[in-house]
């Protein structure tokens, strides 16, 4: 089961402008953060956007890494901000990609960077690209972090 509350902060370079936007979920209601103001805003009922299926033990990320990548490959050991990760690719079908990201990403096969911590052997990081309407490709970064913490997330007034 996916969790019954997810919080997210989701950044966006759109023509050149950067935006940082929060996500909450509780149960059914979800919030985002207006662009313009910072304040919590219902979600329109017109975008689908759940997160917490990404966390799902059957839909989630977990069981696509497990289950549904192919060709997978090391790369390098890089480093971020000072920390080593081992930095992994693989292929992911497009029809896995577009469920698990609630139809945000094209239903086409995408490669996807794996960094994974080599002490704990957590994933803490998720890239890819997906080409947009405009012919610019669309880069997605997917950050964990806090991992075992017990996260108190409220639902905005």
């Amino acid at each position: 089961d996916a969790p019954d509350k997810v919080q997210a902060r989701v950044k966006a370079l759109t023509s050149n402008t950067a935006l940082e936007l929060g996500f909450i979920a509780v149960g059914d209601k979800k919030w985002l953060t207006n662009p313009a103001t910072l304040a919590w805003e219902p979600l329109p009922g017109t975008i689908q956007l759940d997160l917490a299926l990404l966390f799902d033990e059957i839909e989630g990320w977990r069981p696509l890494l497990t289950t549904d990548a192919s060709n997978i490959q090391w790369v390098e050991a890089t480093s971020f901000g000072g920390v080593t990760r081992d930095h992994y690719q693989a292929t992911v079908a497009g029809q896995r990609a577009a469920a698990i990201t609630s139809g945000l990403v094209p239903p086409q096969d995408i490669i996807l960077d794996i960094f994974i911590d080599p002490a704990t052997r957590y994933v803490t990081q998720l890239e890819f690209s997906t080409p947009t309407a405009s012919g610019q490709d669309a880069e997605w970064i997917l950050q964990f972090s806090e991992f075992g913490l017990d996260v108190e997330i409220v639902a905005p007034e």
